[in-house]
Formats: C-alpha cells, structure tokens, sequence
C-alpha cells in the first residue's frame, strides 16, 4: 500500500508522545493546587484529570504511529519474530 505523508507529520508521533507526557506531568501541579487547599476548589481538579486523561490518549495515539512507522519500514518486533 502506497501513502503520501507530509515531511513535517514523520516526527508527529514522537510529538505526540512528549506532549502527553507534558500534559500528565503538568497535571500533578493542579492536584497539588487542590491539596494545598484541602480539597476545596473543583476547577483544578476536574482540569487535572482532563490533563491525565488527554495525556494518555496523546501517549496512545503517539506510540500507535510509532509502531505503523516501524512496521511500514519493516523493523517490527512481530516481523523480527516470525522472520
């Protein structure tokens, strides 16, 4: 199968994955936020795990085109397996 993929979306996955991480990392500022304040404001929270969650899709999605990019140049670990 023959695709066309813009030159600026081959690194896209790798980006994807750092800011996920980014956005889980930064979500622990927000529950220390509501820590500090002994569990009385919402918004930090209900942000906090909006940020967790987006964070693990972004990771998802990211590590998915890593592994279509390995796969289409053939240096799969499910290739090198049944080789």
């Amino acid at each position: 199968m023959l695709s066309y993929v813009n030159k600026i979306h081959l690194k896209a996955a790798n980006r994807r994955a750092y800011w996920g991480w980014a956005l889980i990392v930064g979500s622990g500022l927000l529950f220390w936020i509501e820590w500090h304040w002994h569990g009385t404001l919402v918004v930090p929270m209900v942000i906090g795990l909006n940020m967790i969650l987006a964070g693990l899709r972004l990771i998802y999605w990211g590590k998915g085109g890593i592994e279509k990019l390995r796969f289409s140049q053939g240096t799969s670990s499910i290739a090198d397996e049944k080789g």
